[in-house]
């Protein structure tokens, strides 16, 4: 498995917080390249769960407007 460069010491090399932003913007990046070949799966679980918490929500919703 392939990482980023970016680690979270990079983080303590930030003298302002601007940089860090632009720090945790790179590594982002980094983690989305790196994670590519698995972006399908990571969208079908998310979708699972926002699925059961939709469901839930508008089951919630449901029994108290009664």
């Amino acid at each position: 498995m392939e990482r980023g460069n970016i680690t979270a010491k990079d983080l303590t090399k930030a003298t302002t917080a601007d940089e860090c932003v632009e720090i945790i913007k790179k590594w982002a990046d980094e983690v989305y390249y790196a994670w590519s070949s698995n972006h399908s799966l990571v969208s079908q679980i998310a979708d699972g769960f926002l699925d059961k918490n939709d469901n839930s929500k508008t089951y919630d919703r449901k029994t108290t407007n009664r």
